[in-house]
């Protein structure tokens, strides 16, 4: 439990995230600026990454068994490279050498030669650039081509367990891993932190080799854009012996400079927190300490090749907006268009209006001179009788308002039957626009009364719909009753009652046509008295 602990401590307690862009490095076993933990986040595409570090420590105390002896110092040379395939895929490989001095050396020999190498392929999930968190999967393969297992113990049954700083650069036999990765992204942009939790198993192509358990854990700081700090933690056990006081557990911290031209240079050590074990001849899983220093630098092999899709995308966005201002243009072109056939359509409407009108009166004009043409064999009396009723005719008729008018002037009301919109919105057809001069004509003789245009709607549909498109019907009738007779600015306001004031029922077809409709009516009732007193 202390272990884990240990491994999760090295990277709780923050919260949020932001998008900070670094290049993307493999450092020795590790990425960006942790030694041995690895980043869930892929190198990019193209992107090319070369290290190398060398490590060294000296044996503190050498035990009956061992290959390096107390006081042996050991250097140990790690060279790294990965590559980006693609923007979720990336391979990596390594391999090491390794050389003694001082101290009782190694048993048994050589004490320098070719260490054991690697290589992993490591396959990211794909993400939102904006989410915080990264997943990834890795496999890989490690080829024991050591001469020499460094620091390599056993236990009490004869069990070789996974003790030693090197204990994968320095293999002898083969080994298969497989591992999940976690990138947690936060902090702020003046100062970034990655959180990364790693979680293994290695396989050893040995008998008797049992399965190891592989727990990392890392924290990158960037307090400044040209330094990250790493903390990290780690641990591999024995899954068939589980023993706190015999798995090599660590923690390690280092310093990454970040340097012109895609150059990072590390300097770091690594720690030993595991006890001192009792019962067997090993003393320690590991020496207590181990130092390493690093170079690493970055090559975008496809900056190129990317920088030409970016101009591209930049080029096809230039050629949506012009395509998209031009298409603008020709709709404004089409609406002004289609606004002066509107405008031809009214006028021709009214002269068609004013036409029936002057014919109407004409008709009737003629009719009573006819009929004053007919008394002309009459008796002088009865012509001038009959003349006197033609003319009383003619005045009258000249005299008499309309249906319509004399109703308004009645009862204070307009119901608008001829005003007609396109279906679900406010749009007034063309051919209701004559009748709505007519309706302006009227309204403006009688300039001391105050109107109200009532939208209605039948109740079909959500009743917040109906309401608001009562009201914009209602708003759309005021507005073009305003434009076409300025006088009455001031004078009309809109509403919409939606479906809350029926006419019929709206349990039939005809009912719910009733209902939808547009009225005016007058709201100062006592101003219309003025204008239907009966004048001498």
């Amino acid at each position: 439990m202390r272990k884990t602990a240990l491994i999760l401590a090295a990277s709780a307690g923050l919260l949020c995230a932001q998008d900070v862009v670094y290049p993307t490095m493999i450092q020795w076993n590790g990425t960006r600026g942790l030694t041995q933990t690895r980043s869930a986040e892929p190198l990019g595409e193209g992107f090319l990454s070369i290290s190398a570090t060398g490590t060294g420590y000296q044996v503190d105390q050498g035990v009956a068994g061992r290959t390096a002896q107390t006081g042996t110092d050991v250097g140990v040379g790690i060279y790294s490279l990965g590559l980006g395939l693609s923007d979720w895929a990336d391979l990596s490989g390594w391999f090491s050498n390794y050389a003694t001095a001082n101290g009782d050396g190694m048993y048994p020999s050589p004490t320098n030669g070719l260490g054991s190498s690697g290589l992993q392929i490591q396959l990211s999930a794909p993400y939102d650039s904006t989410f915080p968190v990264r997943l990834a999967a890795e496999m890989g393969l490690i080829a024991g081509t050591s001469q020499n297992q460094i620091q390599l113990g056993w236990t009490p049954s004869g069990t070789p367990r996974a003790d030693g700083w090197d204990y994968f650069e320095s293999r002898t036999g083969y080994d298969l891993q497989a591992r999940l990765l976690q990138t947690l992204r936060t902090g702020s942009v003046a100062f970034p932190i990655r959180m990364h939790l790693n979680e293994g198993l290695d396989q050893a192509f040995v008998s008797g080799q049992p399965l190891l358990v592989l727990l990392d854990g890392g924290v990158e700081l960037d307090p400044i854009p040209a330094l990250t700090i790493g903390l990290e933690g780690h641990t591999r056990t024995l899954w068939s012996n589980y023993d706190p006081q015999t798995d090599p557990t660590w923690a390690t911290g280092s310093f990454t400079f970040h340097l012109p031209a895609n150059v990072q240079f590390q300097v770091g050590g690594d720690f030993a927190l595991s006890q001192t074990r009792s019962g067997t001849t090993d003393v320690h899983a590991l020496d207590p300490w181990r130092a390493f220093v690093g170079l690493s630098i970055g090559i975008d092999l496809a900056a190129g090749a990317r920088e030409a899709r970016a101009q591209a995308r930049r080029n096809d966005s230039l050629e949506r907006v012009a395509l998209k201002a031009k298409i603008a243009e020709g709709e404004a072109a089409a609406q002004k268009l289609n606004s002066r056939i509107d405008s031809l359509h009214n006028v021709v409407q009214e002269r068609n209006v004013l036409v029936d009108t002057l014919t109407r009166d004409s008709v009737r004009q003629a009719l009573a001179l006819e009929a004053c043409r007919r008394l002309g064999s009459s008796t002088q009396a009865q012509d001038s009788a009959a003349l006197a009723e033609a003319r009383a005719q003619i005045e009258a008729e000249r005299n008499k308002r309309s249906d319509l008018e004399a109703s308004f002037l009645r009862t204070g009301m307009l119901n608008l039957d001829a005003v007609y919109f396109d279906l679900g919105n406010a749009r007034i057809k063309p051919n209701s626009q004559p009748y709505l001069n007519l309706i302006g004509a009227i309204l403006v003789k009688y300039p001391k009364l105050r109107f109200e245009v009532g939208g209605h709607t039948d109740n079909k549909g959500r009743p917040k719909t109906n309401l608001s498109l009562s009201k914009d019907r209602a708003e759309a009738v005021e507005g073009f009753l305003v434009q076409g007779h300025p006088e009455l600015t001031g004078k009309i306001e809109a509403r919409g009652y939606g479906d809350t004031k029926p006419k019929a029922s709206n349990k039939t077809a005809e009912g719910r046509e009733l209902n939808r409709r547009v009225e005016i009516k007058v709201t100062n009732l006592d101003a219309l008295k003025e204008y239907t007193t009966d004048k001498p």
